[in-house]
């Protein structure tokens, strides 16, 4: 099989017939179509190199062309390419030097904006975490950009009375709540502590009922177990005398366990008359 590939030059275009043997090809090709094995081969190696040979002299000829054809232009075409280079150069000069304008007047206007919302808070929440990318286009206005942060702060607000309509009893956790609220602007996330905190209280509460109500159930029974007479003379010797007993006790567990357990201990301080001394505090 054959490759006789022509070339001509017309009008600046260059014209070949590689489109016209094609076909004479594709037919030709058909002579190697076939499903090699043992018994062929030995012929299937000598079809390869004929096949490996003619697309040699396929690229050999397009080479040919080109260098022929093409030369004035391969070389005019790094010309331009060095051109576009040089301008691109000067370009990027502008560019960097357009930027840095542009990253100083944002900076500038990110500045102002952090004042506003500052002067407009102040400095009750983050500034980070209103801060819009966008406020700093050019298209972005002044007025747009306070109405924005106006609007945020209003809705913070919102949540933050929500939010103190249903704080725990305890100071501190209460305020913990709040801070936890005012640097993170999370509704739900202050939600979830205070379901926490209620959770806590429960628990502990239901603890100490449980407590109470054994040590009345112990208490009945040993007054059960002394004769009446015998009562009515203890009875009698505690009102004369009035003795102050104490008991110690300790508390171990979780800082929001035991600070949930301080509204309790109030209440019993104040409906039972005793008296109630820190006397260590510590971690385990």
């Amino acid at each position: 099989m054959e490759f006789n590939l022509e070339v001509s030059a017309k009008d600046g275009k260059v014209y070949t017939n590689a489109s016209d043997l094609l076909p004479e090809i594709q037919n030709g090709l058909k002579h190697y179509d076939y499903v090699v094995d043992e018994n062929n081969y030995k012929q299937a190696k000598s079809d390869r190199t004929a096949l490996n040979n003619l697309v040699k002299i396929v690229s050999d000829k397009r080479k040919q062309v080109e260098n022929d054809v093409f030369a004035q232009w391969l070389q005019d075409k790094k010309d331009i390419m060095q051109v576009e280079k040089t301008i691109k150069a000067a370009s990027d000069k502008l560019d960097a030097g357009i930027n840095e304008v542009d990253n100083a007047e944002k900076e500038l206007k990110r500045n102002q904006i952090k004042e506003l919302w500052t002067n407009m808070t102040n400095d009750k929440y983050p500034f980070d975490l209103v801060f819009e990318e966008r406020y700093l286009n050019k298209t972005v206005k002044n007025k747009e950009i306070e109405e924005s942060l106006n609007n945020k702060f209003l809705k913070a607000e919102e949540q933050l009375s929500f939010i103190e309509a249903s704080l725990p009893e305890d100071e501190l956790q209460a305020e913990q709540v709040i801070q936890l609220f005012c640097k993170t602007l999370d509704l739900s996330k202050a939600t979830e502590r205070i379901n926490e905190i209620k959770e806590a209280k429960a628990k502990l509460q239901a603890k100490v009922d449980a407590q109470i109500e054994q040590s009345k159930q112990a208490q009945m029974e040993r007054v059960n177990a002394v004769p009446s007479q015998a009562q009515s003379e203890a009875h009698e010797r505690q009102n004369q005398t009035q003795a102050r007993r104490y008991c110690v006790f300790r508390f171990e567990g979780p800082m929001e366990e035991l600070q949930a357990f301080n509204p309790l201990l109030n209440q019993f301080i104040k409906e039972h008359n005793v008296k109630v001394t820190i006397l260590e505090k510590g971690e385990c």
